[in-house]
């Protein structure tokens, strides 16, 4: 969903919320585990690629994919 110009909340973060940075490339937040797949489509559709991820603090609906979207992106977090 997009909430402002090149700022979006990812639809796919299943009771969590996962922010991206379409100009920063910039991904907020990994949400809940096992979501990395749908969430890395999602940024795929929308035609976004991630750069940096940053966590607001160390809970699993935060940073529950941190690793596998690291991985997958070669993000920095």
């Amino acid at each position: 969903m997009k909430i402002a110009p090149g700022i979006f909340r990812l639809e796919h973060s299943r009771f969590s919320h996962i922010y991206y940075l379409y100009d920063e490339e910039i991904l907020i937040g990994t949400g809940l585990p096992f979501r990395a797949g749908s969430i890395l489509k999602e940024l795929t559709a929308l035609g976004g690629k991630i750069k940096n991820i940053l966590l607001t603090h160390h809970d699993v609906d935060h940073m529950g994919n941190v690793r596998l979207i690291e991985e997958a992106t070669g993000a920095a977090v």
